[in-house]
């Protein structure tokens, strides 16, 4: 376990392909949002932040606890690259993390256990990622406070897998088993419900 930890949920998106807040779409009785904060509180992270945007006054609504820390992206339309930047910016004027968790909130089988595995890692990877039964990795991904820097440097317009792809050393991996599904459209949710039943 790392001495001082924090997860960050990016929360900010408009969900344009959705056509709705993915959000506040209903999973297993409560708010999307509400599912994957509340995993996050239930780990063994020190901090839970959330970067909130567009509907930030609704989607702040669902949070509940003191616990989460809620962090304001005005930018949100510029990519999800911008959000990571709001957050790890916060995170680094903090001065006590040494490693982050950077996590989507449109995951509906993020459990906290996901979260603990990554936190887990005792090794020396500087990038530990959740490995998907499909047989590609991505989000929740741990960084240590040594990327930190490269995170602030990333382009509005895309995600934390850049930094992924252009790191030269080992990368960590832990399973997470369907977290390849994440609730981008219709579709995506439709599939969800059937399969939920």
């Amino acid at each position: 376990m790392f001495e001082k930890s924090a997860i960050v949920i990016l929360a900010a998106g408009n969900s344009s392909r959705l056509g709705s807040p993915k959000q506040l779409l209903e999973v297993n009785g409560e708010k999307l949002l509400t599912h994957v904060v509340g995993q996050a509180c239930s780990s063994k992270a020190d901090d839970v932040y959330v970067v909130l945007g567009s509907g930030a006054d609704v989607l702040s609504s669902l949070i509940t606890t003191n616990e989460v820390k809620m962090i304001i992206n005005e930018d949100w339309d510029k990519g999800m690259g911008s959000s990571i930047k709001k957050g790890i910016d916060e995170i680094q004027k903090q001065g006590i993390y040494d490693a982050v968790i950077v996590s989507v909130s449109d995951q509906p089988f993020l459990t906290s256990g996901v979260f603990n595995r990554l936190l887990a890692q005792t090794g020396d990877q500087e990038i530990v990622a959740s490995a998907y039964s499909d047989g590609n990795f991505g989000p929740p991904t741990l960084f240590r406070k040594s990327m930190f820097s490269l995170l602030l440097k990333i382009a509005d317009g895309v995600g934390a897998k850049s930094v992924i792809k252009n790191y030269c050393g080992a990368i960590g991996l832990v399973p997470f088993e369907k977290g390849d599904i994440d609730l981008d459209t219709k579709e995506d949710y439709n599939a969800f419900l059937g399969s939920s039943k």
